[in-house]
């Protein structure tokens, strides 16, 4: 069984980086940092374990009398628990991210990812917790999170231990022989149920035909940590302990170059309330940094990884038959991911008002400026301004995976490798010339107007992987 590799997204979670210093200087009698202690979380997957003879005996020594149902469902929850901690690392500062809720919304069997549901999972972490292995911090709802806070979960050095005993000689398996591919979900983001149609049949067709010429390729990168951000690309160290270097030949915390397993390669589309809406392509792959993604190697060769420029907010114009500006976010007196952002909420926001009260939320500032940013972009794109802030988003991200499925089909007929990542696409430097042209002959088949295609300079990175493995050698 290949190895799933792409680690999950770790995010800076400043609410409970908040509530924990919070609670530990009140428990000490102090005030508050100004500054807490940064604290990353993740969701874990629930579709990867850990397997191995030592996790078999400690699953053992945890349930010896499992009657034959909880056979079933019980060994693979802890798997996946184990995983979860595992992917925590060595460091302090990560935990992850579970309700602990007893019940549990019946999804469709269609989507089912593991052979046990959610509220088991939670109690299997709530025994890992009592026997010393998790701390776990409950979620709650106050004045000061109304969103509320999902339950935390961090590591013990004895469950780090836990990993480091049971990992030697394991690997990562499934738990499920395959997942469904063509997902739908309702206007509230939940998943559900569908009639299988020629329409449904031909879209899973093509995903499994493009997925399994991108899994015969050998796809490997490296795991590279950062100093917080990767906006500014500090990064301090190769981390010799990240997930990311999990190898079916190696042990969870050796350093080497990284398989990504077929599931983390396998894309599927997700689709929002109709087959006409939304369905961009998803994998867990997407999942790797932007600058661990410009490592990437396939069958041993060198990356590139082309980018349609200001991609929606062009094929914004495009929807009124008009050609748009090279770069829709290229206006004055504010930095361009600022622009950026105002257009995504020009194309997601029901109303101008609901944009208004997000800019005010975001950047802390009045009324009066966040709506003269507003009158700024609508007045440099006055010609679209007629269909912003009406939730076009579902027909954009329409527009762009279906030609994400042509880009992936022209690919297929002419042997190119391709990992789509939204609107940009990964392949082997020998092919960035033809896949680049691909890309403009689809969107010109798909629009009628010329794409504007740029591609990322590896080099830098190329260089500072170099210079982290010599910093490695001498440590």
């Amino acid at each position: 069984m290949s190895l799933p590799s792409a680690p999950p997204r770790y995010e800076f979670n400043e609410k409970w980086s908040i509530e924990l210093d919070r609670r530990l200087t009140s428990a000490a009698g102090d005030l508050p940092s100004d500054e807490p202690e940064r604290l990353y979380t993740f969701h874990p997957r629930l579709d990867v374990g850990l397997q191995g003879q030592q996790v078999d005996d400690f699953i053992h020594s945890l349930y010896p009398d499992l009657i034959r149902r909880q056979k079933a469902t019980h060994p693979p929850a802890v798997r996946c628990a184990l995983f979860a901690i595992a992917c925590c690392r060595s460091y302090e500062n990560v935990g992850f991210l579970q309700k602990t809720t007893t019940t549990s919304t019946a999804a469709p069997k269609r989507y089912a990812q593991a052979p046990f549901k959610p509220p088991l999972f939670a109690k299997i972490l709530k025994e890992l917790a009592d026997r010393g292995y998790l701390v776990r911090h409950k979620g709650f709802k106050t004045d000061r999170f109304p969103e509320g806070l999902t339950t935390l979960w961090l590591p013990t050095d004895s469950g780090r231990r836990l990993v480091r005993d049971v990992t030697p000689g394991a690997c990562v398996s499934f738990l499920s022989e395959g997942r469904e591919l063509v997902v739908l979900k309702s206007e509230d983001k939940v998943e559900v149920d569908y009639e299988d149609t020629d329409t449904t049949r031909d879209i899973r067709a093509q995903l499994a035909r493009t997925n399994a010429a991108r899994v015969k390729c050998s796809w490997r990168y490296r795991a590279i940590d950062l100093d917080d951000s990767d906006e500014h690309r500090k990064a301090s160290n190769y981390d010799d302990e990240a997930l990311a270097a999990l190898n079916a030949n190696i042990s969870v915390y050796e350093n080497d170059w990284t398989n990504l397993g077929a599931v983390d390669l396998e894309c599927r589309r997700i689709f929002n309330g109709s087959f006409t809406a939304g369905g961009r392509y998803y994998c867990p792959a997407q999942n790797l940094r932007k600058i661990e993604r410009e490592t990437l190697e396939i069958d041993g060769k060198s990356t590139i990884e082309l980018d349609f420029k200001s991609h929606q907010a062009r094929i914004l114009y495009h929807l009124k038959s008009l050609d748009s500006p090279e770069d829709c976010y290229d206006l004055p007196g504010r930095p361009r991911a600022v622009w950026k952002h105002i257009g995504q909420l020009a194309m997601s926001c029901k109303s101008r008002g609901e944009a208004l009260n997000n800019l005010r939320r975001k950047y802390e500032i009045e009324t009066d400026e966040a709506e003269e940013m507003l009158a700024a972009y609508q007045d440099r794109h006055r010609d679209v301004a007629d269909i912003m802030f009406r939730a076009k988003w579902a027909e954009l991200q329409y527009a762009d995976s279906e030609l994400t499925r042509s880009i992936l089909d022209g690919a297929l007929e002419q042997g190119i490798p391709v990992l789509p990542v939204h609107d940009s696409y990964i392949t082997s430097t020998e092919h960035g010339s033809a896949l680049g042209e691909l890309m403009r002959r689809c969107y010109h088949d798909a629009f009628g107007y010329e794409a504007r295609i740029g591609g990322f300079d590896h080099e830098y990175t190329r260089q500072l992987v170099s210079e982290l493995e010599g910093q490695n050698k001498n440590r």
